[in-house]
């Protein structure tokens, strides 16, 4: 099928900001009067503008839905589904080893090491997230009403009653298709916002969100099956996921598409995205190759946010002896998170080693531990947590506690009885990041993962030479061992290092570095998005400055207006080059985003005349936005705005800003807001287009976006 390919965009000079008026032989009263009925005129033509767009929208997802719907009814490609992965399974040690004082210490070794390539390669990511497409729905329509418990939290909702339909006849491309066409004309957004603010009220990642719908889906569906996978597929759709199902025989299943490894879950390929297979272990299926045109997003596991479930709190107590005193450890957790986990695909170790943990296991976690080591040497803390690891908990294989290979997250440790290597890697690794905010990175050894540390001070010991910097090995397995010391039956393997994401030294960092440019005069246009660093250490930022900013060997001044700039650091953070603008009004700079020749954009709001390296941007009556493309030197190659400034700031329109890379403003899209839309500021395509998503109710004032 080729889908017809309509972008909604209006002429920005239809809803105009704009009101006259002559107090030229006018008393107040007269003038009041026609001031008045001017701005209600302008309340009730702007309405219509927006009335009208409402009703453009409407015709553009009626015709979206029909072309697709068209499609679906036309003849499914035949795919061979592929057999789960097994995860690979090596021998691991039936007991954990205890550490002995040699009577001769060994000598720090450089241990081999390989780097895996990444399995997502950068012209395999998404295109970037764009706003749903929403059409009207009448107030007043009947409805149902039901709630379930998900995992102690209650969740209560109520939707159309004509999502209750079932599909006809065997399970086939005429009969979804017709269910799809059916639903389509249900007002669906009603119980998709529902969810969807129910996935913001608790931090849930994609995979919850899943759970969340097929649960909400089966309590529609009722005992049918059939139907409330067919209702979880429409409803992730309608959610943005690029989601499908898929029939064989007489039955339907759901398709997801998921960016993480997965094991034990058939799957099969397409777009060059694994899509696995929910229930069942088929081996062949029917399904659509196109994607609905509003579906985006693809699965992620991991788990970027602190999950807000219901608070069934449990608490363990953990003895550990450390340098011949005993300190037991009482631990706060969710035990609804762990009922959660259970229900989670098993992935690559990755996403266990980047989890967050709950907001009690973190509070409790950092209640312990802080006092310990607040006055002691990165090394004195990181041996302390080590130990913890290695003496508080039992040791005990996966297959020995489980019968199958299973990994944990943190928080997970603190239920279980046992845990095995890669389990007390996993905490371990995260007590050092979340408490120290040390960089660490994993080492997968043939039946066995441990971990490295990179030190801010000299450490003795076996380590890992990684992207210029030492790694100093810190096994949690190897029983009273301190760091720098490798488990002897590893010590000649080559092990896989595995990247993991700090996002609490990342924030250490950051924190740190805007701290500095604060303190020298510098302001944020936001609380985030504002600054990258690359694998180097190089820091480049924007934001914005009033006064004097006064930063190493930069001086420089404003007239008092808020003006933009951006700046690049090295490691050291010793200026590599800095790029302010004149400005004679009001500019903010708040997103930023590199390429992958070394260019960096720069986006933010403006009003009145900004300029930069003699290029010049002027504004009407109301705020704009900018994008500016700086070369790797600092050098600006282009800044344009968007020219939304002949807009009615005063709605809640999403819009997005869309320039090629040699600068050219390809138009501006609007979209009216939904709860769930995050993706606001600069993100590139594969094509190196840029697209700049803001709303005008927040588009104007530093630190929103």
């Amino acid at each position: 099928m080729k889908q017809k390919t309509k972008i909604i965009t209006i002429l920005f000079t239809a809803i105009i900001f704009g009101l006259s008026g002559n107090i030229i032989a006018q008393t107040f009263e007269e003038y009041k009067k026609q001031r008045e009925q001017e701005l209600q005129q302008f309340k009730e033509e702007r309405e219509k503008q927006i009335q009208q767009l409402a009703e453009e929208y409407d015709k553009y997802v009626e015709q979206r839905d029909q072309e697709f719907a068209g499609y679906l009814k036309t003849r499914w490609t035949q795919f061979q589904v592929f057999q789960g992965l097994d995860m690979p399974e090596e021998p691991k040690p039936d007991i954990a080893p205890l550490f002995t004082e040699p009577d001769r210490p060994k000598p720090p070794e450089v241990l081999p090491t390989i780097i895996p390539e990444l399995r997502i390669k950068p012209d395999d990511v998404p295109r970037p997230i764009l706003p749903r497409i929403t059409k009207q729905e009448p107030e007043g329509f009947p409805t149902n009403t039901r709630d379930f418990d998900f995992y102690g939290f209650n969740v209560i909702f109520d939707y159309d009653k004509e999502l209750e339909k079932k599909p006809n006849g065997q399970a086939n491309e005429e009969s979804i298709g017709n269910y799809f066409e059916a639903v389509s004309s249900t007002n669906y957004n009603h119980l998709v916002n529902q969810l969807t603010g129910y996935k913001d009220l608790m931090n849930m990642n994609d995979w919850g969100y899943y759970l969340m719908v097929k649960k909400a889906a089966s309590m529609i569906a009722g005992m049918d099956e059939k139907t409330s996978k067919l209702l979880t597929w429409f409803i992730l759709l309608r959610s943005g996921y690029k989601v499908k199902i898929a029939y064989f025989q007489n039955d339907v299943f759901l398709l997801i598409p998921i960016i993480n490894q997965v094991y034990g879950k058939n799957f099969f390929m397409l777009d060059n995205l694994n899509y696995y297979l929910m229930e069942g272990e088929l081996l062949e299926l029917y399904t659509y190759e196109t994607d609905f045109q509003d579906a985006q997003k693809v699965f992620d596991l991991n788990i970027y946010h602190p999950l807000s479930l219901g608070g069934e709190l449990a608490e363990r107590t953990f003895n550990f002896n450390y340098e011949g005193t005993e300190a037991p450890i009482s631990i706060a957790y969710n035990s609804n998170i762990i009922d959660f986990f259970k229900d989670y695909p098993l992935s690559d170790i990755k996403v266990y080693f980047d989890a967050v943990v709950s907001p009690t296991a973190k509070e409790s976690l950092a209640t312990n531990f802080i006092p310990l080591i607040r006055e002691k040497t990165e090394l004195q803390a990181v041996n302390l947590l080590l130990n913890f690891v290695q003496t508080a908990f039992q040791y005990k294989t996966d297959q020995d506690q489980f019968g199958y290979e299973k990994f944990f997250f943190a928080e997970e440790a603190f239920y279980y009885p046992y845990c095995d290597c890669e389990d007390r890697s996993v905490l371990f690794a995260y007590l050092v990041k979340s408490l120290l905010g040390l960089e660490v990175i994993g080492l997968n050894y043939p039946g066995h993962i441990a971990t490295a540390i990179k030190f801010n001070e000299s450490v003795n010991g076996d380590y890992i030479s990684y992207n210029g910097e030492n790694y100093v090995v810190s096994d949690p397995t190897y029983i009273n061992a301190p760091v720098g010391l490798t488990m002897p039956q590893y010590a000649s393997e080559t092990a896989e290092i595995i990247t993991l994401n700090n996002n609490y030294g990342l924030r250490k960092t950051e924190d740190k570095i805007w701290q500095e440019i604060i303190a020298s005069g510098g302001n944020r246009g936001a609380n985030s998005g504002d600054i990258i660093i690359d694998a180097g250490g190089n820091a480049t930022l924007t934001g914005y400055i009033t006064e004097s900013f006064s930063f190493s060997n930069i001086n420089t001044t404003a007239n008092g207006d808020p003006s933009m700039f951006a700046l690049k650091l090295d490691a050291e953070m010793n200026p590599i080059w800095f790029a302010p603008a004149s400005v004679e009004g009001a500019a903010f700079g708040y997103t930023i985003v590199p390429d992958k020749e070394g260019n960096t954009y720069v986006g933010g709001t403006f009003r009145g005349e900004m300029e930069m390296n003699g290029k010049k941007l002027k504004t009407g009556e109301v705020s704009d936005v900018f994008v500016a493309k700086l070369n790797n030197k600092g050098q600006l190659l282009w800044l344009e705005k968007a020219n939304i400034d002949t807009v009615s700031q005063d709605n809640f329109l999403n819009f997005v800003s869309k320039f090629n890379p040699r600068g050219r403003h390809l138009g501006n899209d609007l979209y009216f807001e939904t709860g769930d839309f995050k993706n606001y500021g600069l993100n590139l395509t594969i094509e190196g287009e840029i697209y700049f998503a803001g709303a005008f109710n927040k588009s104007d004032e530093p630190n929103e976006q």
